[in-house]
């Protein structure tokens, strides 16, 4: 309880000196568990944060993030906030080691579309096993999506875990909602949520099976891993081979009207550079019948997190709809790493 006072006379200091910490609550304190994915971005292998409780610097809890080969830096930002080219925006955070080492980096990361980079600026520091407070501030050269306070530690040496504690992202200028559309009162249409079941979407269990997973064709060539993820704590690994180019991925017992608007998506990343990599809108009336549509949209892939989005309107009645990703003519990239399907 002490704690808990303690942490929030200095939020009330704080919002009493004018600084509105932009960030949430359960993303600068870390007092409620792990932070969602709207505002904290795990580069990337999500098994190596974790909160843990009694360490923070008043005594409560702190996020730690082991440095390891698939982890260098954690990303901490609004969930619904664009900035203006002009704001002068601040960081702070408290950082301690578990050993002494560095360098540390404190610093922007800022975006227009994920995973694309549009501003990055940062400032470097040793750590100790000893809380201390880091701040950086810059004024925005350009209007910015999204733009989060990111603690790396790519090239550090010495310490093996960082823990952070009272994150905050503060700028000069209030916030402003943004008003709501005034649209034309349309008839309500049914908006279908996900239709591929989660062992096809998430792939957080075990290699998914017909007829709602069919890789085509080598089955040896694709399976689960927890090295890589986009979200959650693993991801489908699909290794192109001669045998095998695709992969498709079905909703159960779901058939599709003409006219339907049906969007397909997916986050696809590489082992390495490569092109293209196709992600399409597959649907027949009986397998492996002709393709009635065959929609996609293609491009590169890269050790970054890319989205994939392609979107259909249905020329006739579909019985059976999927999606597919195909690297029959990539070149480059190996291995592709396929995570949120929808």
């Amino acid at each position: 309880m002490k704690n808990l006072i303690l942490k929030t006379a200095a939020i009330l200091l704080c919002c009493s000196a004018g600084a509105q910490n932009l960030l949430p609550e359960n993303a600068s304190g870390f007092e409620s568990g792990m932070p969602g994915k709207n505002v904290f971005k795990a580069m990337w292998r999500d098994q190596d944060y974790k909160i843990v409780p009694g360490v923070g610097r008043n005594g409560s809890a702190a996020l730690e993030m082991t440095l390891s080969p698939k982890t260098k830096r954690v990303l901490i930002h609004p969930d619904d906030r664009e900035f203006k080219a002009g704001e002068t925006v601040t960081a702070t955070v408290w950082i301690k080691g578990d050993k002494a080492g560095g360098p540390i980096l404190l610093g922007f990361w800022g975006t227009n579309k994920f995973w694309d980079p549009d501003y990055q600026s940062f400032t470097h520091f040793n750590v100790t096993t000893e809380w201390k407070q880091y701040k950086l501030t810059k004024k925005l050269p350009k209007d910015l999506k999204y733009l989060g306070v990111m603690v790396a530690g790519a090239t550090a040496k010495g310490v093996e875990k960082v823990y952070i504690d009272d994150v905050s992202l503060t700028s000069d200028t209030p916030t402003v909602k943004k008003a709501a559309a005034v649209k034309d009162v349309k008839p309500a249409v049914p908006v279908r949520k996900n239709l591929l079941p989660p062992e096809v979407s998430g792939f957080e269990t075990a290699l998914p099976k017909y007829p709602t997973f069919i890789p085509m064709w080598g089955k040896n060539d694709c399976r689960i891993t927890s090295d890589i993820s986009y979200c959650g704590a693993k991801s489908l690994e699909f290794t192109i081979t001669p045998g095998t180019k695709r992969v498709l991925f079905f909703p159960k017992n779901e058939s599709f009207k003409a006219g339907e608007t049906v969007t397909a998506s997916a986050y696809i990343r590489s082992d390495k550079a490569g092109s293209p990599v196709l992600l399409y809108l597959w649907g027949t009336d009986k397998l492996w019948n002709t393709a009635l549509i065959q929609k996609f949209t293609h491009g590169p892939v890269s050790q970054q997190w890319k989205h994939f989005v392609v979107t259909a309107k249905l020329p006739k009645d579909i019985k059976m709809l999927g999606v597919m990703v195909a690297a029959a003519t990539t070149k480059g990239a190996e291995v592709l790493y396929i995570d949120e399907v929808k």
